[in-house]
């Protein structure tokens, strides 16, 4: 799940739908329980805008 985003720009509801997980909000809740951030504040870190 995480280096998938990593390495991507489809928008977060396609990967979370890309790995099986249908409802968007189920999945930002998981990844950041994974993660300790949001998807979308991992992925700008990943990115070097943070």
């Amino acid at each position: 799940m995480v280096g998938q985003q990593r390495l991507t720009d489809l928008t977060i509801q396609a990967i979370a739908q890309a790995v099986g997980i249908a409802d968007y909000n189920y999945f930002t809740r998981l990844f950041h329980k994974k993660t300790g951030t949001s998807p979308a504040e991992f992925r700008k870190k990943r990115r070097g805008l943070i």
